[in-house]
């Protein structure tokens, strides 16, 4: 009986001491995101170095489809496209090459948009892909067996100038 006891008090102890250790360390609640870090997820602007909004009053002349290509080498390799647009903006200044992130309608006219400049104006777009596009279980691979990787040739990600990434819900027609 005082054996039990004791093993009852020792499991409660335990158990005070790991709640303790876990509410000190930060491992209590999870913070929720700010406002900025959840629109950039939404915005498909995880893992990149971007400056802070900019809002640019124009005209937009060109639209072109496009798509970032990579291989995702699992149980079966296999290509795979991300699908994009690419839109030049005119203001008075100059004209703008932007990325849009998503396919789609995106008309030709006036419009305000709402971008993000890229840093450097490169955007890698295999670190682009990997931290928007692929399922975290493929970009978590295991190198050894080349199993669950994505790649795209060069195998470090093909590096494109672009001046910014415009937000989903970035282009207000002015019409």
């Amino acid at each position: 009986m005082v054996i039990k006891m004791k093993l009852a008090h020792k499991t409660i102890g335990i158990g005070i001491l790991a709640a303790t250790l876990a509410l000190g360390t930060g491992c209590g609640e999870a913070v929720p995101p700010t406002q900025e870090e959840q629109r950039q997820t939404e915005n498909l602007q995880v893992g990149l170095k971007l400056g802070d909004p900019i809002k640019l009053e124009g005209v937009i002349t060109e639209v072109t489809p496009g798509a970032f290509n990579y291989l995702i080498i699992a149980d079966k390799a296999g290509g795979c496209n991300y699908d994009i647009m690419w839109v030049t903006i005119r203001d008075l200044d100059k004209s703008r090459t932007l990325l849009y992130p998503t396919s789609g309608a995106v008309r030709k006219g006036n419009a305000t948009v709402t971008y993000r400049p890229i840093i450097d104006s490169e955007l890698n777009q295999l670190e682009f892909l990997k931290n928007n596009a692929i399922p975290s279980e493929v970009v978590g691979y295991d190198t050894n067996r080349f199993k669950n990787r994505a790649t795209q040739n060069p195998t470090t990600g093909k590096i494109i100038p672009v001046e910014g990434i415009i937000d989903l819900d970035g282009i207000d027609y002015n019409l």
